[in-house]
């Protein structure tokens, strides 16, 4: 059996995005549960150019630790701006 391992993206909200991709890539780490505040004002362009350098780099996000459906689409990217403007108050 193998097993995937993703982390938390609480555990990583004061880290640069390059660097989480980094941390991922070289911790053997599947993808990242992602969290809102990762994604504190940034806008839905913001957004497709970190989930396409995560695609690049192997790593899924899911929304949920319990979701194990496939990568972020742009309909669940554009979800997660929604839901981060709604939490944050921020409509940039």
């Amino acid at each position: 059996m193998h097993w995937a391992w993703s982390v938390s993206g609480f555990a990583l909200i004061d880290i640069l995005h390059e660097q989480i991709r980094y941390i991922c890539r070289h911790a053997g780490l599947a993808g990242i549960e992602v969290a809102p505040p990762l994604f504190d004002g940034m806008g839905e362009s913001d957004l497709k150019i970190i989930a396409s350098d995560h695609r690049a780099d192997g790593l899924n996000s899911e929304t949920s630790p319990f979701d194990h459906g496939p990568d972020f689409s742009d309909d669940a990217w554009k979800v997660l701006v929604e839901d981060t403007q709604a939490l944050t108050g921020r409509t940039r």
